[in-house]
């Protein structure tokens, strides 16, 4: 018997092992992350949870999604966080694609799974598209709100989210520590999700609005692209996408070519010029 399962075990390790492992963990810890926050946001708008639960559950959601994703060297949740880590040489680009491929993956698991757990809540209390909208994408909660001020909503969570997981992971940094990282990173979420989210409802995951957005057209028909005009399914693509790349350049400029073993190194190539 035990024979066997070894067998079996390690014919499954060759099988999975063509595709690297990372992805896989990358998809399992997106999905948890993904329909932590859409459930969460699910209840907020369907069922009226406070403000303050929903921050501490998806905080929650983003730690046990990071410790699913980190199992085999992943932990990045989403694809405006893998392209500025590739931007500033912190992962190569050879697995930019795998890693953008497992959370769009990720996200259309998670929407599909909330979309069905909540279906009879919608139909039941007639839940109103612009409801489905806010839970399921980055949506505004009423239609006065100018886009411009969505995009900068969106451009500065991506920005501050993208700052600090370069900050937290910066080898320069002495608390750098996996365990640290995880909860830090947590934390920020949680503090951005409390300050930001007014104008859009920011998911800060392009892959998840996306995703919503797909799913969400199913039952709420062309609601997620013409509503507010096609142009809006662009802001949050392009605001988080753009917010992550201004954080990285100005990260990299002020902070990581400044560190002391750069600036010492520099001072030792004058003086032997």
């Amino acid at each position: 018997m035990q024979n066997s399962l070894n067998e079996w075990k390690s014919k499954w390790i060759q099988f999975m092992s063509k595709i690297s492992p990372e992805y896989y963990s990358e998809y399992l810890g997106s999905v948890v992350f993904y329909f932590g926050a859409e459930g969460n946001f699910a209840n907020f708008v369907n069922n009226h949870q406070s403000m303050g639960t929903l921050v501490f559950s998806i905080v929650c959601a983003v730690l046990f999604g990071l410790y699913v994703a980190m199992a085999n060297g992943g932990g990045n949740l989403s694809s405006a966080i893998t392209l500025p880590l590739c931007l500033a040489g912190r992962k190569p680009w050879r697995k930019f694609p795998g890693y953008v491929i497992a959370h769009f993956l990720g996200a259309i698991t998670a929407s599909l799974v909330t979309y069905w757990l909540y279906y009879d809540q919608f139909n039941v209390k007639k839940t109103n598209n612009v409801f489905i909208m806010q839970m399921m994408t980055t949506y505004p909660p009423t239609s006065g709100i100018r886009k411009s001020t969505m995009f900068m909503e969106q451009f500065l969570a991506a920005f501050g989210v993208v700052f600090g997981v370069l900050a937290i992971t910066d080898s320069e940094n002495p608390a750098e520590h996996p365990a640290t990282h995880v909860i830090s990173i947590s934390l920020m979420v949680g503090a951005l999700l409390g300050s930001l989210g007014a104008s859009g409802v920011f998911i800060l995951v392009p892959d998840l609005d996306l995703a919503g957005r797909i799913i969400s057209l199913i039952y709420a028909k062309d609601a997620g692209w013409s509503v507010l005009g096609y142009e809006y399914f662009f802001i949050p693509q392009f605001s988080l996408y753009s917010g992550g790349l201004a954080a990285t350049i100005i990260y990299k400029l002020f902070i990581e070519f400044l560190h002391p073993n750069n600036t010492q190194s520099n001072k030792v190539d004058a003086c032997q010029l």
